[in-house]
């Protein structure tokens, strides 16, 4: 399964995302043939090159096979173009969670304790 978690703080109404974390993998055929871990690896590498190529803020990323780590500089939190992004990607993630809901599990992290 994979696991997809996205940071967040809040300020009043507005969310204001910081980065996210996927680990695993979703299983649902041999490796290089799994329309899922392609489609969840697709939209995190995009997202990953929006944040450092179009929108050019300071991020720290980690990968290795079947894990990536994402987070913004905490300087760069409240970014309109990485909410952009961020929140795209939550939104495509969570779109496929419900289509997979045994293979990918997505959930935010707020900084202040509150939960989605």
């Amino acid at each position: 399964m994979i696991t997809a978690v996205f940071f967040a703080e809040t300020s009043g109404e507005q969310t204001n995302w910081s980065g996210f974390l996927l680990d695993g993998h979703a299983d649902l055929d041999e490796a290089g043939r799994d329309i899922l871990c392609a489609a969840v690896s697709a939209l995190a590498q995009t997202v990953l090159m929006g944040l450092t190529e179009v929108v050019k803020l300071p991020t720290k990323w980690d990968r290795d096979e079947g894990y990536l780590s994402v987070r913004l500089d905490p300087g760069s939190v409240g970014d309109a173009g990485a909410n952009v992004l961020l929140e795209t990607v939550y939104l495509a993630l969570e779109d496929l969670a419900k289509q997979y809901p045994d293979r990918l599990g997505i959930r935010i992290s707020y900084s202040n304790g509150r939960g989605r």
